[in-house]
């Protein structure tokens, strides 16, 4: 029983009670099941506060729109009405500036409160001001801050994040997490760099052109990246001389990871090989932390995680998405498809039929960012009836944003694909484990449960995040995605409820040549129960003597639209089963 003196009511119970207020007040009651998703984070972030929780990482993952902001700044303004009692400190880490300001914003602190920590002079100028972030209870950084300043260190040896000479007891991590940040080194990326080095930094050259030559053949080998090329990376990082943006990423990826293992993978395209591998994980006395992430439940990182005994999840609830009408176009999509005109005008024309069948509605779409050789938002304006407005988010973007939580159409363009070598990447950085103690080949394939998590976070910018007592608002989503993998099963996954629905125009036919190549292709892996057919054998097969007339065959959409629809992929030789 508690006393009748407030002060002495839980913090945990106190931000519970401020939330359901918080609720009501928006007339939005609360479901059950997000009662207990709420209480059990309220519970961990008094336990950290007192030190009580074990040293592992947490995992809140409510969906987005569930109040998740809401019950951070909840929990806050509750330990500060007590005094901040339990005695403790807060580390807030979220992805970008921009985000700080709007979570300040959010959260309602009093200047004296709080302090920000990053590289932005306007942003340290917040609350307690800069100069003073040793002083406040509660810190707000971004998350890139944390990961380089205990690259090197511990968590306790890195004063930056203390609270009067003490690291700080709860830590939150806002979105997404893995242990490590994941890296991969294509071969061309690390030859492109001897010619442009070989004026100002010749021995760099040197070394980078003996290191090529010498990797072994066998696919998975394990191979050391050099110590010596992170100081290297870094002379050069320190006066770029005009180098471009792609080679400066492949520097400050050397200069993370020079020392550490890699492995040398096949990797689709020119050069065919690719180091993959990740940074140094988080410092191991980092935990305890509680992650926020509105995508831990379709994420395939978390099971990685929480499989190596690491991870913790917390209560989680789904919105039932019975409000959201999902229209999928599953149709090849990829950035190849997208910069040939003739392809992407055909999808386009189909994206602007059911926008301007919506004329006076509000638009949301979300694709790839702008390059030089892509520009959908352009592609796209130029298509669609200028009396039809829409705005716009690419990949990367598309996440951490309340601005278009009223707009109840959304047009996804793309599957938000990485290459493949970036998921191994990215489930080597999951496990937290060295190179050497991971089988590179028993590694899960994150493809599906990554295209999950950007449809997710794309869809959920929009008027569906608007939940009612645990319901999703409504919503209509036109989606273009690609068809391997088999994107229905992995959007009703991610959406429980939603009303799905197929759309776009009928395929077009195969060509003479496209049929007869696919014809041949599927007799060869079902009668010799293969998982591949040459392309040699094929060409022949199909009475094709000309390579490059037997390559535009490949790359006519019927074709690779058949090719996604039998799980196939086309590597450098061969024909094989993705």
């Amino acid at each position: 029983m508690y006393l009748s003196n407030n002060s002495f009511i839980p913090v945990s119970v106190k931000s519970m009670n401020l939330l359901e207020a918080d609720f009501i007040s928006f007339n939005l009651p609360l479901s059950v099941s997000n009662k207990m998703a709420f209480k059990g984070l309220f519970d961990s972030f008094e336990a950290s506060l007192t030190g009580e929780l074990e040293s592992k990482y947490y995992l809140s993952s409510l969906d987005p729109g569930s109040g998740k902001t809401q019950a951070i700044s909840c929990f806050l303004k509750a330990w500060k009405s007590n005094g901040f009692f339990p005695e403790g400190s807060v580390l807030v880490g979220v992805k970008t500036k921009d985000e700080i300001k709007g979570l300040v914003k959010r959260l309602g602190l009093d200047d004296a409160d709080f302090a920000c920590l990053t590289r932005d002079d306007e942003i340290n100028a917040l609350g307690l001001g800069d100069g003073r972030q040793n002083e406040a209870r509660i810190l707000i950084t971004t998350q890139q801050m944390i990961l380089s300043r205990t690259r090197d260190r511990s968590f306790s040896a890195a004063s930056d994040f203390h609270f009067e000479g003490k690291p700080r007891s709860l830590r939150i991590w806002d979105e997404s997490l893995v242990l490590a940040e994941p890296v991969t080194l294509s071969w061309g990326s690390l030859a492109e760099l001897v010619e442009p080095l070989k004026r100002h930094h010749r021995e760099f050259s040197r070394f980078m052109e003996r290191f090529l030559s010498e990797l072994p053949d066998e696919e998975n080998s394990l191979v050391t990246l050099p110590s010596e090329f992170g100081q290297f990376a870094g002379r050069v990082l320190e006066e770029p001389r005009g180098l471009g943006d792609s080679y400066v990423a492949t520097l400050k990826a050397i200069r993370r990871v020079a020392g550490r293992s890699f492995w040398l993978v096949a990797e689709s395209g020119q050069s065919g090989r690719a180091l993959v591998g990740a940074s140094k994980p988080l410092p191991a006395d980092f935990a305890p932390v509680i992650i926020t992430d509105a995508s831990g439940r379709v994420r395939g990182t978390y099971d990685i995680w929480e499989s190596a005994g690491g991870l913790i999840r917390l209560h989680t609830s789904a919105h039932d998405y019975g409000n959201v009408r999902v229209h999928l176009w599953a149709t090849s999509v990829g950035k190849d498809v997208l910069r040939d005109d003739q392809a992407s005008r055909r999808i386009y024309r189909e994206v602007a039929k059911v926008m301007e069948a919506k004329k006076g509605e509000r638009w949301l779409v979300i694709s790839h960012k702008q390059r030089d050789d892509l520009n959908v938002k352009e592609d796209l304006r130029a298509t669609v009836a200028l009396d039809v407005p829409f705005e716009y988010l690419w990949w990367g973007r598309h996440h951490g944003t309340n601005d278009y939580k009223d707009v109840k159409n959304i047009v996804v363009i793309g599957s938000g694909f990485y290459a493949d070598v970036t998921y191994k990447a990215l489930a080597l950085a999951a496990s937290g484990k060295p190179v050497g103690d991971c089988d590179v080949g028993a590694l899960p394939n994150l493809k599906g449960s990554e295209f999950q998590h950007n449809i997710l976070q794309a869809v959920m910018r929009g008027n569906a995040r608007n939940s009612r007592d645990g319901v999703a608002g409504e919503c209509d989503v036109y989606i273009v995605a690609s068809r391997v993998p088999e994107p229905a099963a992995l959007i009703e996954e991610a959406f429980p409820g939603c009303v799905l629905e197929r759309w776009g125009p009928p395929e077009e036919g195969l060509s003479q040549h496209g049929k007869a190549l696919m014809f041949v292709l599927q007799q060869h892996l079902a009668n010799h129960d293969a998982n591949s057919m040459s392309k040699k054998a094929l060409r022949e097969a199909v009475g094709i003597g000309n390579k490059q007339q037997f390559g535009a065959i490949l790359k006519q959409i019927p074709v690779k639209m058949m090719l996604e629809r039998l799980g196939l992929v086309v590597r450098n030789k061969s024909i094989c089963r993705l």
